[in-house]
């Protein structure tokens, strides 16, 4: 008898133990809309977190960060999947999403005109960005690093591309430049590895240093200048020191630009109807 109570417990021990071990690995259930964090990033403007990785930007007016401090989102830059700042907002702040290495996507209201230094540089995994045809000025990196942007649209209302813009954006593979822009900064694109090729409106007018530097995939540049623009040594040139690109120039323009310093150093120089 004793030994038949003696299993009868054992028996039970056991069915608890599998009972607990059963709990133990039930999964919890996340809402993806849980607000994990949120706060205040302007005067006007809220902030929150999903678990899902859902960052939204609320309210009105500019992004305010302090300038020694990092974004109040920063302990969460790992897991932003999607950034969506909703109408209302008027500036983006410098730095404000850099180093989101999660971040695939952004969306940007037609509200905000002005984005900030660095705002997205080195978010890694950034597939894809609209950006507002509201859009006046940007800070220079704004894209820097953004290895996984495949392709751009510069709205018609920015007028300048900054420095760095585009620097090492090594996905990216076409770009679309407006015949509003006039000036195109230092290493706006430089680095950018697979770009192949560029089509430079006659509204630009500067073209600053390493621009188009170690654009290693670069096959064909177009321009439309009846007189060559003046370039520098390092514009076009990829880090062997070769222009390994074909110029497609406007009819009647090859021997200008076959006598012109830097131009004439292209691969092919290559007349357009």
């Amino acid at each position: 008898m004793k030994k038949l109570s003696y299993l009868i417990i054992l028996l039970m021990i056991g069915f608890v133990a599998t009972s607990c071990n059963k709990d133990d690995d039930k999964e919890e259930v996340v809402d993806p809309n849980e607000v994990v964090a949120n706060g205040s990033c302007g005067d006007n403007l809220e902030w929150k977190l999903t678990a899902g990785g859902v960052l939204t930007i609320s309210g009105s007016g500019k992004m305010h960060i302090d300038i020694l401090a990092l974004a109040p989102w920063k302990d969460y830059n790992d897991k932003i999947e999607t950034v969506v700042i909703e109408d209302g907002c008027t500036k983006i702040a410098d730095r404000a999403f850099a180093l989101c290495t999660a971040m695939t996507s952004a969306t940007i209201p037609n509200t905000v005109t002005e984005i900030g230094k660095a705002a997205f540089s080195n978010c890694i995994s950034l597939k894809s960005i609209t950006l507002p045809n509201t859009l006046k000025e940007m800070g220079w990196s704004v894209f820097r690093g953004c290895k996984s942007l495949t392709s751009i649209e510069i709205p018609s209302t920015l007028t300048y591309i900054p420095m760095e813009t585009f620097t090492e954006c090594s996905a990216l593979k076409s770009v679309k430049i407006p015949n509003t822009t006039t000036s195109i900064d230092v290493a706006a694109f430089a680095v950018c590895t697979s770009l192949e090729s560029v089509d430079i409106p006659i509204s630009v007018n500067k073209i600053n240093n390493q621009a188009f530097f170690n654009c290693s995939s670069l096959k064909d540049v177009y321009v439309h200048w009846a007189k060559p623009l003046r370039i520098e040594e390092r514009t076009f040139i990829n880090k062997t020191g070769v222009f390994d690109h074909i110029l497609h120039v406007p009819a009647g323009t090859k021997s200008k630009y076959e006598a012109a310093d830097y131009w004439k150093e292209f691969k092919e120089i290559v007349e357009e109807d």
